[in-house]
């Protein structure tokens, strides 16, 4: 119970009308304050602590899980507040807005159920660090592979720089919500476990890595790594839970930019006909135990 809990009042935090600078990791490029690794030496944040939440949750014994006791949790959503008053001082703007957050998740704790010695909370021991690296800059200077004919070159050239603002259309704020799940490598440290189950992980900075060194020899290889974060999701989480809604959601917005692509006699065409359908988009499988 007290696992279904903490989920529940995750989620009625994020919709607090003052939460919306706690959601997501702190960029310390796309805010301007390089300094912040400087002061805050343990990041924490909504996202962070929803993904340790999914797997504690997904946990089958392996005493492997995040979050070993609710304490853990708990301990966690208050850093994200004391980090802001750290790093911003009781007086600014936004640690006045994590004083009204923190009101509010504090009066919902008084409705904690009782301690459930077999749920995925259940007590136990120690230590998590839950710090997840930050959103990379976005850049679109991705350089060109050569090709011999000018034409399709000019074309190919295009399309790259395209998938460059793809990506960048990605990680607007209006989408973190849901993207979040999408920015990072999952570590072991984010989710025990996790690599056993997936055996070719991607994130979209690796892609964005991969795009600026020049990596992808075409918009359909770009598009193979992205199918292969939507298809990572959907083999390790369950159907029905938050991740698969939310590349759902990704995959959605992503759709209908892929189809804006620059076309030409070497196009990329529609999903579903990437070449090697087999590599880029296997089919997806019930989420094996860990």
């Amino acid at each position: 119970m007290q696992y279904k809990f903490a989920c529940n009042t995750m989620r009625g935090l994020k919709k607090h009308k003052n939460a919306n600078p706690f959601l997501v990791p702190v960029d310390p490029v796309a805010l301007g304050i390089p300094h912040y690794a400087n002061i805050v030496k343990k990041p924490m944040d909504f996202a962070t602590i929803e993904r340790k939440l999914f797997a504690t949750g997904l946990d089958e014994g392996t005493g492997t899980r995040p979050y070993r006791t609710v304490d853990e949790w708990i301990a966690d959503v208050h850093l994200v507040f004391q980090n802001c008053y750290l790093f911003n001082g009781d007086a600014h703007p936004v640690s006045k807005m994590a004083q009204t957050v923190e009101m509010a998740f504090n009066k919902l704790l008084k409705k904690m159920p009782s301690a459930d010695d077999t749920g995925p909370l259940a007590a136990n021991s120690p230590d998590d660090d839950g710090s997840q690296a930050a959103t990379p800059a976005l850049r679109n200077n991705a350089p060109l592979p050569p090709d011999s004919n000018s034409a399709t070159s000019e074309l190919l050239a295009q399309q790259l720089r395209y998938c460059g603002k793809i990506l960048d259309h990605l990680y607007k704020p209006e989408y973190a919500s849901f993207a979040w799940f999408f920015y990072n490598p999952v570590s072991e440290q984010d989710i025990p476990g996790y690599h056993k189950v997936i055996t070719k992980p991607m994130s979209m900075a690796v892609m964005r890595e991969k795009l600026d060194a020049g990596k992808y020899p075409d918009p359909q290889a770009f598009r193979a790594d992205f199918d292969q974060i939507i298809w990572n999701c959907n083999k390790f989480n369950p159907v029905g839970s938050v991740a698969q809604a939310c590349a759902k959601q990704l995959k959605d917005v992503f759709e209908k930019r892929w189809k804006l692509m620059p076309k030409g006699s070497k196009a990329p065409v529609a999903s579903g006909s990437v070449k090697n359908p087999k590599a880029a988009r296997p089919s997806i499988e019930p989420r094996k135990s860990l």
